[in-house]
């Protein structure tokens, strides 16, 4: 979907339909940050938005992360055995560790299924890729974000996010 579109909604939201009281880029700046909350979001609920894969060619055991890479999924070795993720300093044959932006591993190639950051917004004509049912909920939180609260963007994209947590048990009732 075309930026434009949220750029007209968060104007309508934030009362500046005119574009008299911001500029474009503020609007845009609005509109990437709330993209990077409805990322960070997404990822801590294993959401299904913002997934891709990559291989990850290791070099002295290290290679250097995608640059979009946000958050971990899994991790799969040259033969598509999925790898251990360790937390050590030197992991061995099927292990990996993630250490800032480097990943280690015993394994000469690693596919790394992740969370990116999605790409930035320039203008309204970049391309936002997101299905369209999230156009609301990124033109409301960069609306949030223009009202100065990071919190009331995060509760607007986990408004509109599916839970993808699975549901707690539900206690069953005494039968008398």
């Amino acid at each position: 979907m075309k930026a434009q579109k949220i750029l007209a909604q968060v104007r309508l939201y934030v009362g500046d339909a005119a574009k008299a009281k911001f500029a474009d880029w503020q609007a845009v700046r609005a509109i990437n940050d709330a993209l990077r909350v409805m990322a960070e979001e997404n990822a801590k609920s294993a959401g299904l938005l913002f997934r891709r894969s990559a291989e990850v060619v290791l070099a002295a055991e290290s290679g250097v992360l995608p640059s979009d890479y946000l958050n971990v999924i899994r991790g799969f070795g040259a033969e598509g055995r999925e790898l251990l993720q360790v937390h050590g300093d030197s992991p061995g044959a099927g292990e990996y560790a993630i250490r800032g932006d480097v990943l280690c591993s015993g394994e000469p190639r690693v596919t790394l299924w992740y969370f990116s950051t999605p790409p930035a917004v320039a203008d309204g004509e970049s391309e936002i890729e997101v299905p369209e049912r999230y156009a609301t909920a990124i033109a409301r939180a960069a609306a949030a974000l223009f009202a100065g609260g990071e919190g009331g963007a995060v509760s607007v994209v986990n408004y509109f996010l599916p839970n993808m947590r699975p549901a707690a048990p539900q206690r069953k009732e005494a039968q008398s």
